[in-house]
């Protein structure tokens, strides 16, 4: 899976799991959460270096 798609499944995830009804789905939505999260800053720091 590329990053793009893996992006948009977490996406997907989150808003499917919204409000979470176990523990285990909260878990899911806490680490989809922190790896787009960790996506973010990412992508925001190459792009900052890129400019």
């Amino acid at each position: 899976m590329n990053l793009d798609a893996r992006i948009d499944h977490y996406r997907r995830e989150i808003a499917d799991l919204t409000p979470p009804a176990t523990f285990r789905e909260e878990v899911l939505v806490n680490v989809y959460r922190c790896l787009l999260q960790r996506y973010d800053k990412e992508h925001h720091a190459s792009h900052q270096a890129l400019t």
